[in-house]
């Protein structure tokens, strides 16, 4: 890897879906019918039903699932793990644990571990001798990176943000940063959200006919200049300002050159009425993930450039709280 080299490229893709543990479950769901709904009940109640799409258990289960970080691990902790090394490969996760590859990790989330709160408070309710204190480390919100880090044998950065729906995006703004800073050799960005009534409770408060999924996706980035096949174009971007979904994709078309781009949009739900061109929407086949949503909405969009289809790629992620991010991808081989 050349010390002069600033192009950051994405070369790795990993996913975790309620379509399966790869990258290609993923891609074949978005390119089908949307999953089956199950639907589910408050413990202890059953007036109030909510819908749901889970991730399915591995089948076979990866021998990373004994590792004593992982054995008592929350699901949210599993599916990074699972995302995170289908994107790193065990080429450079073998480079990793030798010391050869400095790795930096930036996980992002919104619930985390939720369900380990709600199993602990429902106990404490029950019978609080009974509780069960496992609650403790796996509800901090940096445990699944740092069972991730612990399973690498990495020694580099670990940072964990927390933030809303399109949090994923920030998390690849400081990954290019920490790159470009020569503080890293590569990032795994990584995002990971579990399901339970509790947090699927609260997100229908907001969007009442939402369907709640669970899972992971994770982009790995380097410094390369060719060879890769994908390269992020744009910083990730926040937008407030009034004209909403208009406004942002009047920006992420503007870094586009306009002739003869094939252009594909992935959005995160309701930009249809202001882009007429091709798009991917995971939200509609796969239901809401919250942080995890834009990432897979990220990896779709590589994925989607590993053909001759697309020369670019944009993500548009709407966070409830900081209003709209992109990013742009585009192809190497159409790029100078």
């Amino acid at each position: 890897m050349s010390g002069k080299t600033t192009r950051i490229a994405v070369t790795g893709l990993g996913a975790v879906t309620p379509a399966g543990w790869t990258v290609d479950t993923l891609m074949g769901a978005l390119h089908g019918d949307a999953l089956p709904v199950l639907t589910e009940s408050r413990m202890g109640s059953e007036r109030t039903e909510i819908k749901i799409r889970r991730v399915p258990t591995a089948d076979p289960l990866p021998a990373w699932f004994f590792h004593p970080r992982l054995r008592r691990s929350s699901p949210v902790a599993r599916f990074m793990t699972g995302a995170a090394l289908e994107a790193l490969g065990e080429p450079r996760a073998e480079a990793v644990r030798s010391g050869r590859l400095r790795l930096g990790i930036v996980a992002t989330m919104l619930g985390a571990c939720v369900q380990y709160s709600r199993r602990f408070y429902s106990e404490v309710l029950a019978d609080p001798a009974t509780a069960s204190p496992i609650v403790f480390p796996e509800t901090v919100y940096n445990a699944p990176a740092s069972h991730l880090g612990a399973l690498l044998g990495s020694q580099g950065i670990n940072y964990t943000l927390v933030g809303d729906g399109a949090e994923f995006l920030a998390g690849l703004e400081l990954a290019t940063e920490w790159l470009l800073d020569g503080e890293v050799d590569g990032v795994l960005v990584v995002a990971s959200e579990e399901s339970d009534w509790l947090s699927a409770e609260a997100l229908g408060l907001f969007v009442p006919s939402v369907v709640v999924a669970e899972g992971s996706g994770a982009l790995y980035l380097e410094r390369a200049e060719s060879g890769v096949g994908l390269t992020l174009v744009s910083d990730a971007f926040e937008n407030k300002a009034p004209g909403g979904r208009t406004e942002v994709l009047r920006r992420v078309l503007a870094e586009v050159p306009p002739d003869g781009i094939r252009h594909l949009l992935v959005e995160g739900g309701g930009f249809s009425a202001v882009w007429n061109g091709p798009s991917l929407s995971p939200l509609v086949q796969l239901g809401d993930a919250l942080a995890a949503s834009p990432a897979w909405q990220c990896v779709a969009a590589c994925a989607s450039l590993r053909g001759d289809a697309y020369d670019h790629a944009s993500v548009v992620a709407a966070g409830r709280n900081q209003g709209f991010r992109a990013a742009t991808f585009v192809n190497h081989r159409q790029s100078p």
